[in-house]
């Protein structure tokens, strides 16, 4: 069947199903939690103003993070010991963001498990188009509900062993 329309689906999705898939639902939701925690707390060390309040800043704050813990690794190293020191501080991130993208996927299974996700009459008239292609940034498969003609961007919690948190692997 030829593609004649493309249909990119985000967390809004989600959100319309009543999925508490926001990013501030899952920071109340593991608030306590030791990988959150250290999250916040090198957030803090890196100089963040505030925590993250949605996806997109938390993802805005994992590359700025990101590139903090670079730009030292490369640029302030003046050792041997000091460049160490800082490729070890680089991986205990990378480690970190590994640990929160399990966290999130266990969230999201229990979610998507736990809820009855009504159809909507309204998105499946429009999935009934033919030729319509999906593009999905989100991970649970709420859009499988209303085609087989998708393509998950970031990775899914029921097919894939690891999901893609902003843009780490």
């Amino acid at each position: 069947m030829k593609i004649k329309k493309v249909v990119i689906i985000g967390n809004g999705f989600d959100l319309a199903h009543d999925l508490p898939t926001s990013y501030k639902e899952f920071a109340l939701t593991y608030k306590n939690h030791d990988i959150l925690k250290k999250f916040e707390r090198l957030s803090k060390e890196i100089g963040s103003a505030e925590k993250p309040s949605t996806w997109y800043s938390f993802e805005e704050e994992i590359e700025r993070i990101s590139n903090v813990q670079f730009s030292r690794t490369i640029m302030d190293a003046q050792s041997r010991e000091d460049y160490a020191k800082r490729t070890q501080e680089m991986e205990n991130c990378n480690r970190l963001f590994f640990q929160l993208s399990d966290l999130l996927m266990e969230y999201l299974d229990n979610v998507y498990s736990n809820h009855k996700i009504s159809i909507l009459n309204n998105v499946k008239q429009e999935f009934l188009t033919g030729g319509m292609y999906t593009i999905s940034f989100n991970y649970t498969d709420t859009v499988k509900l209303y085609t087989k003609r998708y393509e998950y961007i970031h990775g899914n919690i029921k097919d894939d062993s690891s999901i893609v948190l902003g843009f780490f692997e």
